[in-house]
């Protein structure tokens, strides 16, 4: 049994039923499948920890999340990288970037890019600026780019997350290295053990996820997790500092493991690898 990938089509009528859900006065407060995307995000640093776990024609399944994960796991050299999100906004923010990618010759023009996504006003910029980006996406994603903002939030920021910025020589290593944007699984957490088949990886990366999950529920999936794991592969975990623990406990109950490198990093954030027995 392969893998089975989306291509997503957005429904409009559907983001908007959707929205409806996770919107209120205090903010989002539920995810689900159009749950706006941020920008950018502050776990460079942990990213940048898994760069040492990353081996030649690695396989690698990372949460989507703004298209900085898979991005920075193809510059540490991993081959094959397959990537998901419960939000179909994190497939269009990671092909948005991708296709910028390959738009752009030179770094600082991306970044620039960048910019525009980041800025409260991006879609202005967008429609106005970057026709020959948003021309390469698909009419569906097209239409989903410049109407839904209308109606509801697709991306968004806040004022903890950094805008980085590419270096030209890992620009142009990204450049020669994607030509396609990443293969895309749009499903919850909790369903995408069936949708991986017997599918095996040398890293699996949860970004945060195990945050916003009961504990049974963390447990299930871990044990679901390990058998998509090669000989030797690694899980790595981002975490909140409060809930380090927690999460170590409930890999306790999921699986024989090894806890190979924790982080402590600033915004009370942490990344733990553990590689299972």
């Amino acid at each position: 049994m392969n893998i089975v990938y989306d291509t997503p089509l957005p429904n409009m009528k559907d983001a908007l039923s959707c929205y409806k859900d996770i919107s209120g006065y205090c903010g989002f407060t539920i995810y689900n499948k159009y749950y706006p995307c941020l920008t950018t995000t502050n776990e460079y640093n942990q990213i940048l920890q898994t760069k040492n776990y990353v081996i030649p024609k690695s396989k690698v399944l990372t949460v989507s999340g703004s298209g900085e994960q898979p991005l920075f796991f193809k510059l540490f050299g991993a081959e094959h990288i397959t990537t998901f999100d419960i939000s179909y906004n994190s497939y269009l923010m990671t092909k948005l970037k991708t296709i910028a990618l390959q738009t752009f010759d030179q770094a600082k023009d991306f970044n620039k890019f960048l910019d525009c996504l980041y800025d409260e006003h991006h879609l202005y910029f967008l429609k106005n600026d970057y026709q020959n980006i948003i021309q390469k996406l698909n009419k569906p994603e097209q239409n989903y780019l410049c109407n839904a903002p209308e109606k509801i939030d697709i991306f968004y920021t806040n004022r903890w997350c950094d805008l980085y910025s590419f270096t030209d020589s890992d620009y142009k290593n990204l450049r020669d290295s994607i030509k396609s944007p990443f293969p895309f699984i749009w499903t919850d957490i909790k369903n995408l053990d069936e949708r991986l088949g017997n599918a095996k990886f040398d890293i699996i990366y949860y970004s945060n996820i195990c945050d916003f999950l009961y504990s049974y529920t963390v447990v299930d999936i871990l044990k679901k997790t390990k058998k998509h794991l090669k000989p030797n592969g690694k899980i790595c975990f981002v975490t909140n500092d409060d809930d380090k623990e927690s999460l170590l406990d409930n890999i306790n109950q999921a699986m024989s493991y090894d806890v190979i490198h924790k982080m402590p990093e600033c915004l009370n954030f942490y990344l733990v690898v553990v590689q299972t027995r």
